[in-house]
């Protein structure tokens, strides 16, 4: 396969993110430029990213431009990281990759997330890179890497019955929680 081939198959939302200082619009119409001027569309994912309140508030909806630097709407940290999730959906691509999608977002907003995640990825391929066990738990196989290599394979269940580093880990950071 050649790489635009690849491309048009793979979203990736990465950790660090871009704000780019334009319109809402713009920041999600980025990630499928045939979709930018497609309003239903555009809509669509912003509902399904839970952003659809945030944008009706704004002066000019999705055409309104953020970033204080210019005279924009200022968003907070957590509706910058979903408009950038949102660029990613955009794209109706088989293969979605997300790294450390909901770092910047606080328990509710990452549940919700994760949950309208897993409804979106149905029939997709989907790479979740976290350092949150707990979200993991959610993979339907998960790869526990350590100094660049596999060293475990399986599911949440098969990995806590083994016993090793993903049960560990997973126990280390589940007694914060209990």
């Amino acid at each position: 396969m050649d790489k635009k081939s690849v491309y048009k198959h793979v979203s990736v939302v990465f950790q660090d993110y871009v704000k780019y200082l334009l319109t809402i619009r713009e920041n999600i119409g980025f990630g499928e430029l045939d979709q930018l001027y497609n309003d239903d569309r555009l809509n669509d994912v912003i509902y399904e990213n839970g952003l659809y309140e945030v944008v009706q508030q704004l002066p000019n909806g999705l055409d309104t431009r953020l970033g204080k630097e210019f005279g924009g709407e200022e968003l907070s940290i957590g509706q910058w990281q979903r408009i950038a999730i949102a660029r990613g959906h955009v794209r109706n691509s088989t293969i979605i990759v997300l790294d450390e999608p909901t770092a910047s977002l606080d328990p509710v907003i990452e549940a919700q997330v994760y949950a309208k995640f897993l409804n979106l990825s149905k029939n997709k391929i989907s790479v979740i890179i976290s350092h949150r066990v707990g979200s993991a738990s959610l993979a339907h196989r998960i790869l526990v890497m350590k100094t660049g290599k596999i060293i475990e394979d399986g599911s949440h269940t098969e990995l806590m019955q083994k016993d090793g580093e993903y049960a560990r880990l997973f126990k280390l950071q589940a007694q914060w929680y209990v």
